[in-house]
């Protein structure tokens, strides 16, 4: 027999599941989500998912380029942190559930123009770590929550620039400078 804590759990990842493949809004998302934490009955679970798709694998070719790529960046229960090397999508998301997701720039190959983050967090955070000369465009919808932008506020025209915005929930949005190397 299945505890409802732990169906309460597959219906989060179902639903979060089908968000990052474009099956439902991320309104939908955020009210079926509430729907699934203030619940203590099967039942209700069970229709939050009835209408959507049985989870599948995805089988996609290669984006003939960086412009085409999307990444869903998820942490429920758990944390994720992105650092050193690596390239980000031109278009991302990112889910957050009593978790973390901590990305760091300052060593990323960031693409000329905009990388767009679509960001839902609900009872988490989301770090920044952003170099100087790229640009951030932070906005969003915090409830009972906070976004915090420490950076100069200067524009670099030319520069890359990181966008971010969405809905957040019992939960903050810090972005910071990267950290400086000491000097010996």
């Amino acid at each position: 027999m299945i505890s409802i804590e732990e169906m309460r759990d597959r219906t989060v990842k179902r639903l979060e599941y089908s968000y990052a493949h474009g099956e439902i809004s991320l309104e939908e998302l955020e009210k079926r989500i509430e729907l699934a934490i203030n619940t203590d009955l099967k039942e209700d679970l069970e229709r939050l998912v009835s209408d959507l798709k049985e989870e599948e694998p995805e089988v996609k070719d290669e984006p003939s380029s960086p412009d085409e790529r999307e990444e869903t960046i998820m942490g429920v229960l758990s944390g994720i942190k992105r650092k050193g090397k690596w390239k980000p999508a031109r278009r991302n998301k990112i889910m957050v559930f009593m978790g973390g997701v901590e990305l760091d720039f300052t060593e990323a190959e960031l693409e000329p123009g905009t990388t767009e983050y679509e960001y839902f967090c609900a009872l988490g955070g989301i770090e920044l770590r952003v170099p100087e000369g790229v640009n951030v465009d932070v906005s969003g919808l915090p409830l009972l929550a906070g976004i915090e932008n420490k950076l100069s506020g200067d524009f670099h025209p030319g520069n890359p620039t990181i966008k971010l915005h969405g809905t957040l929930f019992l939960g903050g949005i810090e972005i910071k400078p990267s950290k400086r190397k000491k000097r010996r």
